[in-house]
């Protein structure tokens, strides 16, 4: 059976997981080595009947499942830890970032409005001319242009019988 048949659910060969895996806590792999070899060494000294060879190979193997064990506490550790440190300061640095486009948006409203009330301020100072007005100045007192006169009936069905029918 190739290797191409045997994947993982996510799309990843078995081989390319363990690789994956060895790749973030290298030291729980080693671990399991040192453990299953301590076993081996442990099981050869018992077909040989040396009890002795054979239960110090049995502590060795005590001692790196020990050191296996402490290798995932610690790896899952500082997996566990960094990963939320990692986020809090990525939110951390979005916020800032909204923050600075907020107050470069908000420094470029103030900044066209002093524009628009320095540009008023200088129509409205300005001088009257001579009989005519500028076509920013507007009179505030003028009155609205007056809407042509229209018939005093409305006809709601004008549009249908035509133009010319009251």
């Amino acid at each position: 059976m190739s290797t191409e048949t045997l994947r993982v659910p996510h799309g990843e060969t078995y081989q390319e997981k363990a690789l994956r895996k060895f790749k973030q806590q290298p030291l729980v792999p080693l671990g399991a080595l040192a453990t299953t070899f301590t076993l081996l060494m442990a099981a050869n000294k018992l077909r040989k009947r040396q009890s002795k060879d054979m239960n110090y190979w049995l502590r060795a193997r005590v001692i790196a499942q020990g050191f296996t064990i402490a290798a995932v506490v610690a790896g899952a550790w500082m997996m566990g830890r960094t990963k939320p440190q990692i986020d809090q300061s990525a939110r951390e640095q979005d916020e800032m970032l909204a923050t600075l486009q907020k107050r470069r948006e908000f420094e470029e409203r103030l900044k066209n409005a002093e524009e628009n009330h320095r540009r008023e301020q200088e129509i409205l100072n300005a001088p009257p001319s001579e009989g005519s007005s500028t076509p920013e100045v507007r009179d505030i007192n003028a009155q609205s242009p007056q809407l042509p006169q229209t018939s005093s009936t409305w006809n709601p069905l004008r549009w249908y019988k035509g133009s010319n029918s009251k």
